[in-house]
């Protein structure tokens, strides 16, 4: 496959004592270090840290418009969150071939 995968690393919000904001901190530094290391030779995965709190909508825009820029084939846009899942097998491709079909 050649489709590229994008990661987006939102920062945390900074509220609570100092101790906290640099447990978080360090937590968030030790999740992007861990995610380097296991994809950073796969050149289709691009991890894009972001160093302000964006929400989701940030960060997908942000992603977004770098796949705009740099992968401009890209039709569909398939946006997971670690916190979801999904709960039943799904038939991409056929709902690849949905939305190809019904494009209006």
């Amino acid at each position: 496959p050649s489709t590229p995968i994008f990661i987006t690393i939102d920062q945390f919000r900074l509220d609570g004592d100092i101790e906290q904001i640099q447990n978080r901190s360090h937590s968030l530094d030790q999740h992007v270090l861990n995610l380097y290391n296991i994809y950073l030779i796969n050149p289709r995965v691009h991890i894009l840290p972001f160093m302000a709190h964006s929400h989701v909508g940030g960060s997908v825009a942000k992603a977004m418009d770098i796949i705009e820029r740099h992968f401009p084939s890209t039709r569909y846009l398939y946006y997971l969150q670690h916190d979801y899942y999904f709960v039943k097998e799904v038939d991409h491709t056929a709902l690849i071939h949905a939305m190809e079909t019904h494009d209006s």
